[in-house]
């Protein structure tokens, strides 16, 4: 039986960014990764954790305080999370900040 190579998995998350050295997120990161995995019709906790690549207890901290911040809402009826327009501001500035200090070359540990 022949061995096909593996399949290249694409994922959404920019954990892979720096290759070969393989950093770490930082808080900031993974809060904003959270928010550009929410489609504009939400998402369920369960698939929102998986897209992010985070453990589900770890995501559950990081949903309590975008929740508390006002970055994202849960729909109890539904049971989706929706990213807020601050949600949306946050992760776009962010970004931007990234790409700042990126094209700087400010090295961030």
């Amino acid at each position: 039986m022949p061995i096909s190579a593996p399949t290249e998995r694409k994922t959404m998350s920019s954990y892979d960014e720096d290759l070969p050295e393989r950093r770490k997120r930082g808080a900031f990161d993974i809060m904003s990764e959270i928010i550009a995995n929410i489609p504009p019709d939400g998402i369920r906790k369960t698939q929102l954790a998986y897209r992010s690549l985070l453990d589900y207890r770890v995501f559950e901290r990081y949903l309590e305080i975008m929740l508390k911040d006002g970055l994202v809402t849960y729909d109890d009826k539904t049971g989706k999370i929706y990213a807020t327009e601050q949600g949306r501001r946050f992760h776009e500035q962010w970004k931007a900040l990234k790409e700042i200090v990126k094209k700087t070359k400010i090295q961030v540990k």
